[in-house]
């Protein structure tokens, strides 16, 4: 039977072939004027789908940038919202298992038939950009990025929200997001070395990069401990585009946060301040009791119960077995997590590690902190997934990929003598690890798409208890 032309997998199909256009290295920091850019791209998208400035406005939007953190800090946002009665929007970046987990509604991912529906309306919109229904999966003109930004903006445009959480894709002077003009109040978590060859090889460039989402008179909001020269091109960038621009204080010791790890409670700063900020702009509310009292009972409850897939998760996959999993993906982001590991693990059980980084990483950088841990087993695996493909479930890598895994296996040599293995698949690593018969804490980092992989594997396969 033939397959409809409008249906989720031909969705997926249009999306999965505008992945590979490659992205750019900026222009020089500042406004930019430049035609081509994705800001300019996508404000031509906007006008042909239809949404106005007013109607991105009457969003509410809280826009996310920063290094690490964005997600984790948008999922706090949310959850504090809606548990405050507003009916809340969230668009982040990437998925774990579905590509409608980018685009949430009310704290849920909106259905494949809404996706599709928005989706094939977006594309229609753009005219010259979609495709015709003899030809339903040839390659879009507008980036995949860009697609899914229209989309996600179209969705909640018409589900009526009262606040859109909008995480930055990459960088934040160029990206799509930053086509909202008018944002209730902005936010850059930690920055740190990531997309160097797109955002520039310093932390001044970087953060100036991310920075660019900053609007005149409007709040910008910095997480707390940043490093001296990041905090400072923040400052001077923000200011610059004459943005109110402040620093957020560490949340109290007594504040509970649902996420695990210290990394967290510097995100939960951030998430309570933009909460905040976004209450007495709009509704002359706080997630404070009082003026420098203690948080609302419906904030802390909030805050305590927050959940975010991939980040500091424990899956238990066995009697003896639990999976410790972070998608952590930068140096610093490897570090924290791995600080929360050797917390939230069992002194008494074996410790493995289970390791994946993509191509254009170093490896050796992000194996670093690591190295000097006595674990029992380390293990380097392929994935599932493909970063250029939203199909999953190959049943074995390429040999490119292969190659890569054992390079990075070779770097781990070149760091610690403890041995390393290269698993031929992932889902082969989880079957054996389902049949050790002591109790074993495994480390899983490197990737989000890894923490994806061996979610999505365990929920399939009914193995996660």
């Amino acid at each position: 039977m033939k397959r409809p032309v409008r249906c989720f997998e031909a969705a997926v199909e249009i999306l999965n072939s505008s992945i590979s256009q490659k992205l750019k290295p900026p222009q020089k920091a500042g406004p930019s004027t430049a035609q081509g850019t994705n800001v300019d791209a996508m404000a031509e998208g906007l006008k042909k789908v239809g949404i106005t400035q007013t109607d991105l406005k009457k969003l509410n939007v809280i826009h996310i940038a920063g290094t690490k953190g964005k997600g984790s800090t948008s999922s706090m946002c949310e959850k504090i919202l809606r548990e405050h009665g507003y009916r809340t929007a969230m668009f982040t970046s990437p998925h774990l298992v579905s590509i409608t987990e980018r685009i949430q509604i009310a704290g849920q991912p909106i259905s494949n038939e809404k996706f599709t529906e928005v989706f094939f309306d977006v594309l229609d919109a753009l005219g010259g950009e979609s495709n015709s229904d003899d030809d339903a999966t040839a390659p879009p003109k507008a980036t995949f990025f860009r697609l899914l930004t229209l989309v996600a903006l179209k969705c909640f445009i018409t589900s009526q929200v009262d606040v859109a959480i909008l995480e930055v894709g990459l960088g934040g002077r160029l990206d799509c997001t930053n086509a909202v003009m008018e944002p209730v109040v902005t936010g850059c978590t930690h920055i740190g070395y990531d997309h160097v060859m797109v955002l520039g090889n310093t932390l001044t460039l970087i953060a100036s990069e991310k920075a660019g989402i900053a609007k005149p008179n409007i709040p910008f909001l910095i997480s707390p401990e940043q490093d001296q020269e990041a905090l400072d091109s923040l400052i001077n960038t923000a200011t610059g585009r004459k943005a109110l621009v402040s620093q957020c204080q560490p949340i109290p010791a007594e504040v509970k946060v649902g996420l695990q790890g210290d990394h967290q409670r510097i995100n939960a700063s951030l998430a309570l301040a933009l909460c905040d900020t976004w209450l007495k702009k709009m509704h002359n509310k706080s997630v404070y009791i009082s003026e420098g009292g203690s948080l609302s009972p419906t904030t802390a409850s909030a805050l305590a119960n927050v959940r975010w897939p991939g980040r500091c998760q424990i899956l238990k996959i066995s009697e003896n077995v639990r999976i410790l999993i972070d998608g952590g993906h930068t140096d610093k982001s490897i570090e924290a997590a791995f600080k929360w590991y050797t917390t939230a693990r069992d002194t008494n059980t074996q410790r493995y590690l289970l390791f994946f980084c993509h191509e254009g990483r170093e490896p050796k950088s992000l194996l670093a902190p690591l190295s000097g841990f006595e674990w029992e087993r380390v293990i380097f695996t392929p994935l599932v997934s493909s970063k250029s493909s939203l199909e999953w479930g190959k049943d074995m890598p390429a040999e490119s990929e292969m190659e890569w895994v054992r390079s990075q296996h070779k770097d781990w040599s070149s760091l610690s003598s403890i041995s390393s293995e290269v698993a031929a698949s992932l889902p082969s690593v989880i079957k054996e690890l389902r049949e050790v018969n002591t109790p074993v804490d495994v480390f899983a980092v490197g990737s989000l798409y890894l923490a994806g992989d061996i979610i999505r594997y365990c929920k399939e396969h009914d193995l996660a208890v």
